[in-house]
């Protein structure tokens, strides 16, 4: 499909033509995001438009035109969801016509822009649409750190329909990354971009909800793997050899299966990288899978940095689960010094360097709940422009009850003769031995 190569290739035709070709231009133009709304800064992600149905646009600071196909104000990205034969998506994506027969989200509404863009306090942007009469409705919040080379978008299905559903979540775009509509394939673990011919720089579509499928292909045959209303299959037509660019396009889908009354959530980052940069990786595993109740136990986080270069970590931090609580001068690994306690959050201070392509490692013990459950936890690090993918709600921990204690009382038997057993004679009839269970007192 022959299209315009440039925003401002559009911009300069529209002006060398008569007006009445002007008019018909204007009239087949992209519709803008109506009703969308930006997270803006200082960048490198200069602003990231949403629109009220999902449509998305980006700007990375340095580029003349937007890393979306579209215009200014219509991006060709978004949120897309096949469900039950129906696919649902935005009104308009520019030269996506493919991904059809679609119908369009309803908008319900969208915030302003929440936040102050730090890592404590993201920028955050939340929409909320409708999928048509069926029942299903779609939350997605967008949320930006300045300084970083990406953005975070979490998606949450609510079926309200009154039937089980397995509804599969897109979320795709057709990549026009530094000011060129032309790019290369390549897949890093689950990670699916579009390249850059002219440098190292990425488009990237990062998983961090497990079960997800990619797919980078030509921009038409994303569009139209969509429209058919089957999940990526992991394909990408990947190879950086002269005549391997095409204009292209990619994304990330799940497979969700959703209850009546329950919800579903799926989230990754979208990464516009000068260098290949790929987001670091929190992992987090306990020691042992089951303590007793007040037992001791242990926690081991690695993060893994898979650029081809060292980076630096100010701040490892850990959330203990409730009842739980750290061990003093138990931290080996990363560092010996104890973290800083607040409540149940561990903050162990920096700096930590990470060498390329390596891991750090930082493991501490705990003592773990007095009450009997299962018990997860979560952890995550922080440094200047790095973009981290915590571990959440993983290590599980079974607080078992604490096992019974038995102890042992002598009873006098009965006596015959007149022999006093506590006078030293024996006495005539046998010891009754009785246990007594001591139950603990269990404690939150």
């Amino acid at each position: 499909m022959t299209r315009p190569r440039s925003a401002g290739w559009r911009r300069s035709l529209a002006l060398a033509l008569p007006l009445t070709a002007l008019l018909l231009t204007v009239a087949a133009a992209p519709a803008s995001a109506v009703g969308g709304t930006s997270i803006s800064s200082s960048g490198p992600l200069t602003s990231i438009l949403v629109g009220n149905d999902t449509q998305c646009q980006v700007f990375y600071a340095g580029d003349d035109d937007p890393e979306f196909y579209g215009s200014d104000d219509s991006g060709a990205c978004g949120t897309f969801v096949a469900l039950a034969g129906t696919l649902y998506g935005p009104a308009t994506v520019p030269a996506g016509g493919s991904a059809s027969p679609r119908t369009a989200f309803t908008p319900v509404s969208q915030s302003a822009v929440t936040g102050a863009g730090t890592v404590a306090d993201p920028f955050r942007l939340t929409t909320v649409v409708d999928l048509g009469t069926s029942g299903f409705r779609l939350t997605e919040i967008d949320s930006y750190v300045v300084g970083q080379e990406a953005y975070l978008t979490t998606v949450t299905l609510e079926n309200n329909s009154g039937a089980a559903q397995s509804p599969i979540i897109y979320r795709a775009g057709d990549c026009y990354l530094q000011n060129s509509d032309d790019g290369f394939g390549q897949v890093d673990g689950r990670a699916v971009s579009c390249r850059s011919t002219v440098s190292e720089r990425i488009e990237q579509w990062y998983p961090i909800t497990p079960g997800s499928t990619y797919m980078e292909d030509e921009y038409d045959v994303v569009w139209e793997r969509i429209g058919s209303q089957q999940p990526f299959a992991d394909t990408c037509r990947c190879g950086t050899a002269p005549g391997d660019e095409h204009d292209n396009g990619a994304g990330l889908s799940w497979v969700r299966p959703v209850a009546p009354g329950q919800s579903t959530s799926v989230s990754h980052y979208t990464t516009f990288s000068p260098l290949g940069i790929q987001p670091l990786v929190v992992t987090k595993a306990a020691d042992s899978a089951s303590t007793p109740a007040g037992g001791t136990n242990g926690y081991t986080i690695t993060i893994d940095n898979p650029a081809p270069f060292e980076v630096t970590l100010d701040s490892i931090s850990d959330d203990l689960p409730a009842g739980f609580a750290y061990v003093a001068g138990s931290t080996t690994g990363a560092t010996t010094g104890d973290p800083a306690v607040s409540g149940q959050n561990l903050t162990w201070g920096g700096p930590f360097s990470i060498a390329a392509t390596s891991t750090l490692s930082l493991h501490f013990s705990v003592t773990v709940s007095g009450t009997p459950g299962t018990y997860t936890n979560s952890a995550t690090a922080a440094g200047a422009g790095l973009v981290i993918i915590g571990a959440v709600d993983v290590a599980p921990i079974e607080v078992t009850a604490a096992p019974a204690t038995t102890t042992t009382t002598s009873a006098p038997g009965p006596t015959t003769g007149g022999t006093n057993a506590a006078a030293g004679g024996r006495a005539n009839g046998a010891t009754a031995a009785t246990a007594v269970t001591a139950t603990p007192r269990l404690t939150g």
